[in-house]
């Protein structure tokens, strides 16, 4: 996200340091270097999209040892609950023990999971909307400079026009 916003900056730099057009509020700003910034920020783009899948990678590779934690800590209840078996009073605590533990392990899990898809959904959220901003301040910048662009068309045709009308009285 930080590269996309530097290519912005730079945009905007490109802008505020533009030469101004004589007699207009329009100013003249190199097209090719606009064109590379723009294909920076195209290109940009994946690098963000790979840290958001990053993140997601990071998450599930979370839940899934999560998942092996909640494993481990059922086995070990299961275990205890075969070693106490001998006595049918003991026995059913230890399953009462070890079908909490198990609740409480599908729980913590079912938590992480649920936490970890929230916060990637966030990730992934904040990353559209820069990128969408960004694909906007571009459209915006294009607008602009054609708008721009055909003022000065006009204006020139009007002058070119003022130039010939006043040579002929």
């Amino acid at each position: 996200m930080a590269d996309i916003r530097n290519y912005l900056n730079e945009l905007d730099d490109l802008l505020q340091d533009a030469k101004g057009v004589p007699f207009s509020g329009k100013v003249s700003v190199n097209k090719e270097e606009i064109e590379d910034i723009i294909d920076a920020i195209r290109d940009a783009i994946p690098t963000e999209i790979k840290k958001a899948q990053d993140i997601v990678e990071q998450y599930e590779s979370y839940i899934e040892n999560a998942k092996v934690k909640a494993n481990d800590i059922i086995e070990n209840a299961h275990r205890e609950a075969n070693e106490l078996k001998s006595e049918h009073r003991i026995f059913k605590l230890a399953q009462e023990a070890a079908d909490k533990q198990a609740e409480e392990a599908k729980h913590y899990s079912r938590e992480m999971r649920i936490g970890t898809m929230n916060y990637v959904d966030g990730v992934l959220s904040k990353t559209e909307d820069t990128v969408r901003e960004a694909l906007e301040d571009v459209h915006n910048g294009y607008r602009l400079l054609e708008k721009d662009l055909m003022e000065t068309i006009n204006r020139l045709y009007e002058n070119k026009q003022e130039i010939r009308g006043g040579g002929d009285e």
